[in-house]
């Protein structure tokens, strides 16, 4: 977690790594993980970029509800999340014809966190911060609701 940036905290990693092989379920898992978020903090934004498999993603959750949510996987050419209405900063993507083909790409996934937001690309001219980020692992269950098993000899996190 980095220290804020613009009113905007960092969350850095990969919250889909520990989760199963199947794509769709690992986005639906990560969609219900940011309405959590959201319903707590107001807004998240998730993004995400993958090189390999030119996997890239970008979520936007308010108040519970996701707003906007776009998964495209270039390896396969499918679009494997296109949920809510587009948003007017989003590009127009022609999947269809090989003549026009544009698609998603690392370069989108930035533009749309920097017009949403902040783009990673662009901190470097961002003022330093004096605070400092926290570093540890966040643990996404299925069921928010049901509490963690404590089990002998190990603590439980004092965070949530």
């Amino acid at each position: 977690m980095s220290p804020p940036v613009k009113g905007w905290v960092f969350a850095v990693g990969n919250p889909c790594s520990s989760l199963d092989d199947d794509t769709n379920k690992n986005i639906e898992k990560l969609k219900n993980w940011l309405r959590t978020l959201s319903s707590l903090f107001g807004e998240v934004q998730a993004f995400a970029t993958h090189r390999v498999t030119e996997y890239h993603h970008w979520t936007l959750a308010r108040n519970g509800s996701i707003i906007r949510s776009y998964a495209y996987c270039g390896e396969s050419g499918e679009v494997l999340d296109d949920d809510g209405a587009k948003t007017a900063d989003e590009p127009v993507f022609n999947l269809e014809g090989v003549d026009d083909f544009c698609a998603p790409d690392e370069d989108t996934v930035m533009t749309m966190a920097g017009a949403w937001g902040v783009n990673p690309q662009n901190l470097d001219s961002e003022p330093i911060s004096s605070t400092l980020g926290l570093l540890g692992s966040i643990t996404v269950r299925e069921a928010a609701s049901q509490p963690p098993v404590k089990k002998k000899g190990f603590r439980l996190p004092w965070f949530r």
